[in-house]
């Protein structure tokens, strides 16, 4: 976006970063990329969730995102604001919501599993600017927005000092 707008890195006042949830390469490389360039330019870092850059796409919805571990992952928004926070719930839950849809749902990685039903699955190119907009207007909404999303924390533990 820098340079398709023929700018350069120090014109940047704040950068906006995905954190999650996703793969764990993915997340930890782009926040890393991300965090390296603020913290070198001295200016602020804004997380947003996939959850949120996804409920940007739609005035009222749920985001569903399969979690791999055989649950799910779901968060409710209106207008762009959390309903709900995220929660975990299984096959059988997100198959009674299906069936009692009232509204858009909104995700990946879980039409596999629930074949049966119509999703509302196909988002096709998220709207960078949109969803960098949405964030700097909302950032004051979260103090822990710009740390990474993670299913599972990581399994890394300090050494203990002999």
């Amino acid at each position: 976006m820098v340079f398709k707008r023929k700018k350069k890195l120090s014109d940047l006042k704040k950068i906006v970063v995905c954190t999650g949830p996703g793969n764990f390469t993915g997340i930890r490389t782009g926040y890393s990329a991300a965090k390296g360039l603020a913290f070198g330019l001295g200016i602020e870092l804004i997380g947003v969730t996939l959850f949120e850059a996804l409920a940007l796409s739609q005035k009222k919805c749920s985001v569903i995102f399969n979690n791999k571990f055989g649950k799910f992952l779901i968060q409710r928004f209106y207008n762009g604001k959390e309903i709900t926070k995220v929660q975990e719930i299984d096959e059988v839950e997100v198959t009674r919501l299906l069936q009692n849809k009232k509204e858009p749902i909104v995700g990946f990685q879980f039409q596999e599993a629930l074949r049966t039903f119509n999703l509302f699955e196909k988002v096709d190119i998220l709207d960078i600017e949109k969803i960098t907009a949405w964030a700097i207007k909302n950032e004051g909404s979260s103090p822990t927005r710009a740390k990474p999303f993670y299913f599972v924390p990581p399994r890394v533990s300090i050494p203990k000092a002999k």
